[in-house]
């Protein structure tokens, strides 16, 4: 974001209070990128205190972005009107093509940015829900097997195959 730094003119037009909305929606995606990434490591780490806290960061940072998305909204509604256009089809684009150049490069600058980190957050998040899920199966295999009636060792034979008999398994145990 450091590329896209402020080409604003005195007077505060909607296009400029655009452009500060923008940084602070840029602002606002890389910080919850940051802590998701946080969750990340600590998913990783197998830390269930900073694991929560980084969740209770994501949602603040997430009712951030929200309340700032709002206010996008609303400025490109207002923008709309002004210009006689359907809010429903303006975008920042739109905004960008009718102002000055260095003022017009920053918005796309800064829209570009949020995208970036949007597609990044998403990335992370899967990556976190593939981590939880497999975290998920693992401790639900294991509980199936403590619960089960067999004994350890009775599924497969001392060269791996299944097998059926409750003295298999001993030797493939045994050598692990």
């Amino acid at each position: 974001m450091a590329a896209c730094l402020p080409m604003t003119s005195p007077e505060t037009n909607i296009e400029d209070r655009l452009l500060e909305i923008l940084r602070q929606e840029a602002d606002a995606c890389a910080s919850l990128l940051a802590w998701a990434r946080e969750a990340q490591r600590a998913l990783l780490a197998m830390d269930p205190d900073q694991l929560a806290q980084a969740s209770r960061q994501q949602l603040k940072a997430l009712a951030t972005l929200h309340r700032i998305e709002l206010n996008r909204k609303a400025l490109l509604m207002t923008w709309a009107d002004s210009h006689k256009m359907a809010y429903s089809t303006v975008t920042v684009t739109d905004v960008a093509g009718r102002v000055e150049s260095p003022l017009a490069d920053t918005l796309l600058c800064l829209t570009q940015s949020v995208i970036e980190q949007l597609v990044e957050l998403s990335l992370v998040n899967e990556c976190n829900r593939a981590l939880v899920r497999s975290d998920l199966e693992l401790h639900r295999a294991l509980w199936q097997r403590l619960m089960s009636d067999q004994t350890p060792g009775a599924l497969y034979g001392p060269v791996g195959h299944f097998s059926g008999e409750q003295s298999s398994g001993y030797l493939v145990e045994r050598r692990a």
